[in-house]
């Protein structure tokens, strides 16, 4: 009844008005849905790209791993088969009926704990309880004159859990002794 009681002018005004804000209407409704549509598409294109990135990083992470896990089982092999060599030299690893007495030494809270533990002789000699640098060691030595910037450490079971004696070693301690008479506990700090 309003649009009725008008004269043209304002009609044809109304008329104007309204067939331009129409389109601009549908126009903005169809741009709005587009949006919507292109952020859904946009975040499942950028996880899809991210998943991509992360499978090619954890790709690389395992070929980087295979690599130095091969290396060090070459080093290892190498390392290993020198010391075989040297031990074999005098008789190689022999355990022993003697007992011997070691004053063990936590490395990780510094407690000492008396073990009996058998004789390992090596070539054919004791190791000995030696913790000066200076003083030769059988074996151990001989592998570092090999190769001068590695560390060589033989190790002995205490006991049931595990824990790992140093009964010879060219590791030097904190005050500049052998590493010998310390051990590796088989439950670390932090329980693991």
């Amino acid at each position: 009844m309003f649009f009725k009681n008008l004269k043209l002018k304002p009609k044809l005004l109304a008329l104007g008005l309204a067939l331009t804000l129409w389109p601009l209407l549908v126009f903005g409704a169809i741009v709005s849905f587009q949006n919507s549509n292109a952020g859904k598409i946009s975040r499942t294109e950028t996880i899809k790209m991210a998943r991509n990135q992360l499978d090619h990083i954890a790709a690389g992470v395992r070929a980087m791993m295979a690599a130095e896990n091969e290396m060090l089982q070459r080093s290892f092999n190498s390392y290993m088969a020198l010391f075989l060599k040297e031990a074999d030299t005098g008789g190689g690893i022999q355990v022993g009926y003697e007992k011997v007495v070691w004053q063990a030494i936590n490395q990780n809270d510094e407690s000492v704990q008396s073990v009996t533990l058998p004789k390992i002789t090596v070539a054919g000699q004791w190791p000995g309880q030696v913790t000066a640098m200076e003083t030769p060691v059988p074996v151990v030595d001989g592998v570092r004159d090999y190769y001068q910037d590695y560390t060589m450490t033989l190790l002995q079971r205490m006991n049931l859990a595990g824990d790992l004696l140093r009964i010879a070693s060219s590791v030097s301690h904190t005050d500049g002794l052998r590493a010998t008479r310390t051990y590796i506990p088989a439950i670390g700090r932090d329980g693991a």
